[in-house]
C-alpha cells in the first residue's frame, strides 16, 4: 500500500468493542491502523462482552454528543440516526483520512445507512448470529426489509462467517457476488493449555459462554441425565462458566432435577483469563450444545468453541449454523442433531469410554484450530479484503 489504511469500526454502542469478535479484529490489524465510532458511550461492566477494550487507546467519534433533541427521540423509539449526525461522522471519517468503513453486525450497520451512501469509501459489514437469524422475521418480517434496503443496498461488500450464514444471507435476498465468506479468527495460543489429570475417576464436561436459549444448556442437561440414568456407575461433572438471561431457569431446572452435585455456575470469567485458562486445563471434555432459539437465533461459529479446540480438549458439538465446517465428525470432535437428547448423551459416553479416540479428536481439533482458525492468519486475510475493495 502507498498510503496508510485507516480503518473505522463502527459499532452502536461502546460497549461492544467488549466482544471479543470485534474486540481480536480491531486490535489485532497489522498493516491497518482502526478508528472507533459509535453512536453510544455505555460504561456499564460486561456490557457487551468480557475482552478488556480501554477505549482511550484508539482515536474516535462518538456521536450522540452531535444528536438534536429531534434526533434523540428518533434515536430512541426508532434507532435512526439523522442527517446532521450523519454528517458529522462523515466529517470525522474525513478528517481521519478514513480509507474504509467496517460496520459490526448487520442489524446495527443499517443505522449507519447514510454514512454509508455519503462517505465515499468501501464499506463492510459483518454478520455475527441473531442479525442473520432471528432479527430479520422480526415486527411482521420487517427485520428482512430493514436489511435489504439500509445494509444490502448499500455495503460494498458483507462478512459472512461460513457458507451457511452466506446461504442465509442470499435468502434474504443479499446479492452473492456481495458477500465473502470469512471467519474472523480466534487467539489460539492464549488458550494453548496441558490437560491436569487430576480428576480422578470423575470426568468433568465444560461449556463456555453466554446463558442463551441458543448455547443448548437446556438440551445438555437433559443429556446429562439421559447419560447418568444409563451410567449409574461413572462419575461426572458439568461445569458451566458464564452468565445471561437463561441463569435462572437454568438453574431452576437443575435443582428440579436434583443435579446440584454435578452441574457448577461458575458465573462469567474475562476474556482470556487465568481463571477460563484453568477450567479448561481441568476439563476432560468441551460440549457446545448448540440449538436454534424459539425465535430463529443461531450462532455464527461459537468463538468458546474455538477456543476450547485451541487448549486441546476433544468437544461434542451439534448441526448448527457454521460449526460443521469447522468440525468433521469423528475426526476433530463428535456432532450430533440439535435436541437429540439420546444421541448427545451417547457421543457423551462415547469419549468417557474411550480414551484413545478423546485423544484423537483433541489432537485433530487443537492441529484444526491452529492451522485454519489463527487470529493473525485471519487479520491477514481480512486486510487482503480492505485492500481490494480500496484499490
Amino acid at each position: 500500500m502507498n498510503q496508510e489504511m485507516i480503518v473505522a469500526h463502527c459499532v452502536r454502542k461502546s460497549s461492544q468493542f467488549r466482544a471479543t469478535f470485534i474486540h481480536n479484529q480491531v486490535l489485532s490489524h497489522i498493516s491497518a491502523r482502526p478508528r472507533l465510532i459509535y453512536t453510544r458511550h455505555i460504561d456499564k461492566t460486561n456490557d457487551g462482552g468480557y475482552a478488556g477494550f480501554d477505549l482511550n487507546s484508539i482515536p474516535g467519534f462518538c456521536s450522540s454528543q452531535h444528536r438534536s433533541r429531534t434526533g434523540q427521540l428518533l434515536y430512541r423509539f426508532f434507532k435512526v440516526i439523522g442527517r446532521n449526525e450523519s454528517n458529522k461522522i462523515v466529517s470525522y471519517l474525513e478528517s481521519q483520512h478514513a480509507s474504509l468503513i467496517h460496520l459490526h453486525y448487520g442489524t446495527d450497520a443499517g443505522l449507519y445507512w447514510r454514512v454509508m451512501k455519503k462517505a465515499g469509501i468501501p464499506s463492510v459489514v459483518s454478520f455475527y448470529g441473531y442479525d442473520y437469524s432471528s432479527f430479520p422475521g422480526r415486527f411482521g418480517g420487517l427485520g428482512k426489509i430493514y436489511l435489504q434496503r439500509r445494509v444490502f443496498k448499500f455495503a460494498s461488500l458483507i462478512l459472512a462467517m461460513s457458507g451457511n450464514m452466506k446461504d442465509h444471507l442470499v435468502k434474504l435476498g443479499c446479492p452473492p457476488d456481495k458477500i465473502r465468506v470469512h471467519y474472523y479468527g480466534s487467539e489460539t495460543v492464549k488458550f494453548r493449555s496441558e490437560h491436569k489429570q487430576t480428576n480422578g475417576n470423575k470426568t468433568v464436561l465444560l461449556t463456555a459462554g453466554r446463558l442463551d436459549e441458543k448455547k443448548g444448556h437446556l438440551f445438555l442437561l437433559e443429556a446429562l441425565r439421559e447419560y447418568i440414568s444409563s451410567n449409574p456407575e461413572n462419575q461426572i461433572e458439568w461445569i458451566i462458566a458464564g452468565d445471561g438471561n437463561m441463569k435462572e431457569e437454568l438453574s431452576a431446572r437443575i435443582a428440579v432435577y436434583k443435579m446440584q452435585n454435578i452441574v457448577t455456575l461458575t458465573g462469567a470469567y474475562a476474556y482470556g483469563s487465568e481463571e477460563l485458562n484453568e477450567l479448561f486445563s481441568k476439563a476432560d471434555i468441551y460440549i457446545q450444545p448448540s440449538i436454534t432459539a424459539r425465535d430463529g437465533d443461531m450462532e455464527g461459529i461459537p468463538g468458546t468453541l474455538v477456543e476450547a479446540m485451541s487448549a486441546g480438549l476433544p468437544v461434542i458439538s451439534t448441526y448448527h449454523a457454521g460449526i460443521p465446517e469447522i468440525i468433521r465428525h469423528e475426526v476433530s470432535g463428535l456432532l450430533v442433531k440439535e435436541w437429540d437428547v439420546i444421541q448427545l448423551a451417547g457421543s457423551i459416553k462415547r469419549l468417557v469410554d474411550d480414551p484413545v479416540l478423546r485423544d484423537s479428536i483433541a489432537r485433530n481439533s487443537k492441529m484444526y484450530a491452529f492451522e485454519n482458525l489463527e487470529l493473525r492468519k485471519k487479520e491477514l486475510e481480512l486486510e487482503d479484503i480492505y485492500s481490494e475493495l480500496i484499490s
